[in-house]
């Protein structure tokens, strides 16, 4: 239940989480409550994650803009592709402390 509720919020932007909670709630009238309250837990939870990625990635470009100048597309890439916030913290490290962006890509890569 959970994929398809995603799904439809997904498909459908301007269906609000409150009108996706009356929906279940009338479909599972004992159990959609707290259906509807683990998913947005979890929905809530991802986005959170999300931000963090990005705020990382964000940062890791503003560094090595800062202290290296324009980063080429290539790298831009690379560090889009990074889904792990332990592995963006380590590469803000290395960022900071790198005495070229040409040392900090033969680090990442």
């Amino acid at each position: 239940l959970g994929t398809i509720i995603r799904y439809v919020m997904s498909i459908t932007p301007k269906l609000q989480p409150g009108t996706m909670a009356g929906v279940v709630n009338q479909a599972f009238p004992q159990t959609g409550g707290e259906m509807m309250s683990t998913l947005l837990d979890q929905l809530l939870e991802e986005g959170e994650e999300r931000g963090i990625l990005k705020a990382n990635r964000d940062n890791l470009v503003t560094i090595l803009e800062t202290r290296f100048g324009p980063i080429p597309e290539s790298l831009l890439e690379i560090i889009q592709t990074v889904k792990d916030t332990r592995i963006l913290r380590s590469l803000l490290k290395k960022a900071v402390t790198a005495e070229s962006l040409a040392t900090f890509r033969a680090e990442l890569l």
